[in-house]
């Protein structure tokens, strides 16, 4: 969870052992070449065209990504990408009149499940920028979350002192009664 950079950012090294390629990437890519993407959904065009088609606008850290659904596609695929806020998706790249595509062919939640015994990276945890002041942080209510579903917080904020990022994570023990 980080006020700076795009979310992909840190997930990057494991998207690239996955083959997620980035939307800036794309462009190395051959039209009708088969590619895994991932982002954050910025967009869901709801209805469908009158054909079944649905649109859908992903965000990763180098671009935007417009993913078409066909009609089959949607219906097996549909709660997912209906409620997931980040999306992985295999597809067919198509290239059509300037316009780079992800025909889709399989959609998955990008991150999901538990976050059970999982280390969960806080960058940045101060409500007010460039100060060490921790009132109203919501950052702590969201450390205080992670770690009562069983989350492993590795925190840190570089405006804080040392002394700062250990009281979050004594804080967020104690909110959440775990060691």
């Amino acid at each position: 969870i980080s006020p700076e950079g795009h979310p992909t950012r840190f997930l990057r090294d494991v998207l690239d052992r996955l083959g997620v390629v980035a939307a800036a990437d794309l462009v190395h890519r051959e039209h009708g070449s088969r590619v895994t993407v991932g982002g954050v959904v910025t967009h869901r065009q709801r209805p469908a065209t009158a054909g079944g088609t649905t649109f859908v606008n992903l965000e990763d850290e180098s671009g935007l990504l417009n993913i078409v659904v066909s009609k089959g596609c949607w219906a097996h695929h549909r709660r997912v990408v209906r409620t997931a806020a980040a999306l992985l998706v295999r597809g067919r790249l198509e290239r059509v009149e300037g316009v780079t595509n992800v025909v889709a062919d399989k959609i998955e939640r990008m991150a999901g499940g538990s976050v059970d015994g999982k280390i969960v990276a806080v960058w940045g945890l101060t409500f007010k920028a460039r100060t060490d002041d921790l009132r109203d942080s919501p950052s702590l209510n969201i450390v205080g979350r992670l770690r009562a579903r069983g989350a492993i917080i590795q925190a840190y904020d570089p405006s804080l002192e040392d002394d700062a990022n250990r009281f979050v994570l004594r804080f967020a023990r104690h909110l959440t009664g775990r060691p």
